[in-house]
């Protein structure tokens, strides 16, 4: 009979225990709820933020008209202002001034099947010329269709760049100074419509690009005969490690080209009647190096014409090369940077040579994405008054 109180009292406070137990577990759920809430509130504003949208407007819904799995709409700006005389032939006749020196807009994407696209406009100026688009229009740059199927083989239809030339192969937003050396600019093709298989052959070492190209210029399906441009380039990094105890890696390269055609824009080379009609076929070289801080880089181009008139010259060797340094003061930042160039259009003339200098400084706000650079070119232009400088500031955004 005394044992019955004794049972009483332990349910009870089993049971006590019990609902206490769960109405412990009950505030912690609830807790766990209110943390959850907090931090999708803290979510949304951030992406409300991001899209610019105030929560009360409708919020404006681009989708994609075909079946891609993904789409990228970007581009960037480039804003730049010049003050000073013309160190080289491409600044000829120009003043001081202020232009946008590219303003490109892009949409890319891809599909499952392993195909992906890019399509770009510039309607900025474009060029270094005194008057490019002076009625400034839209002209498309990079516009290809690629098939990634196999890594060691992708194939790209379309217009792009070809693959002669390191310097200009460069991401117009990457280059480590604000305009490309003069010897690029006038032996290299820059974009063509043609077809190119590229890839790795040992993926982080060894990569090649073959392209067939119209030969002719950018922005035009026409071909000025049945002959086309051909283009390839083989580039690798034969180390990668720590060097003097920096970390270091190097990169080589190498390319060739070779056409049958009609080149427009050839009075650099001597050319009667600013064109040449002929064979030319092209070489180059280049090697980059960074330990460190420290970045070292050169590059050599070579091109040799046979005009079919020989007029007003049997052939024309043309050479140009480029030797550079930076160092960053302050890591991924700020970096100083020095370059000497050297263009001579035809090595059987004497005294026609251009020798530029050119001294710069980057800084980085949030990578290239966000940058400023200042350069100051001075050159030795033939046929000028040596040591004309000019300076070059720009701004760029990526977006």
């Amino acid at each position: 009979m005394k044992t019955k109180p004794l049972f009483a009292l332990l349910g009870a406070a089993l049971t006590t225990s019990s609902l206490h137990g769960a109405d412990a577990s009950i505030e912690e759920r609830l807790r766990k709820l209110e943390t959850q809430v907090d931090d999708l509130r803290r979510e949304n504003s951030a992406l409300k933020q991001q899209l610019g949208w105030d929560g009360k407007s409708g919020l404006p819904l681009v989708k994609p008209n075909g079946k891609e799995n993904k789409l990228k709409l970007g581009g960037y700006l480039q804003g730049q202002g010049e003050f000073g005389s013309a160190p080289d032939s491409r600044y000829s006749g120009i003043n001081d001034r202020f232009l946008l020196r590219r303003a490109r807009v892009n949409i890319a994407g891809s599909f499952a099947e392993k195909f992906d696209f890019r399509a770009e406009v510039d309607i900025g100026n474009n060029a270094i010329s005194a008057t490019p688009s002076a009625n400034w229009k839209p002209v498309a740059t990079d516009v290809f269709m690629n098939w990634s199927r196999f890594d060691f083989a992708n194939v790209k239809f379309g217009q792009f760049k070809t693959p002669f030339g390191y310097s200009q192969l460069l991401s117009d937003t990457k280059t480590p100074f604000i305009e490309r050396f003069l010897a690029n600019d006038r032996m290299t093709d820059s974009r063509q419509i043609g077809v190119a298989v590229w890839g790795d052959v040992v993926p982080g070492l060894l990569n090649y690009n073959f392209g067939v190209f119209n030969g002719g210029s950018v922005n035009t399906g026409a071909n000025d005969n049945d002959n086309f441009m051909y283009a390839g380039r083989v580039s690798g990094t034969p180390f990668t490690g720590t060097l003097l105890g920096q970390e270091s890696a190097l990169l080589v390269g190498v390319n060739a080209l070779r056409d049958h055609g009609v080149g427009a824009s050839k009075t650099a080379f001597g050319f009667t009647g600013n064109s040449f009609s002929g064979k030319r076929y092209g070489v180059g070289a280049d090697i980059q190096l960074t330990l460190g801080r420290v970045e070292l880089s050169g590059e050599y181009l070579f091109n040799h014409f046979t005009p079919d008139d020989a007029v007003p010259f049997a052939k024309v060797d043309a050479r140009g090369f480029q030797v550079s340094g930076g160092y960053y003061l302050v890591a991924k930042k700020l970096v100083t940077r020095i370059r000497y160039d050297s263009f001579d259009p035809n090595s059987d003339l004497p005294g026609n040579s251009t020798d530029t200098w050119t001294v710069g400084l980057t800084y980085f706000i949030k990578g290239d994405d966000l940058r400023l650079d200042l350069n100051y070119v001075l050159g030795n232009a033939a046929g000028q008054p040596d040591d004309k400088g000019r300076l070059i500031g720009r701004a760029q955004l990526v977006f």
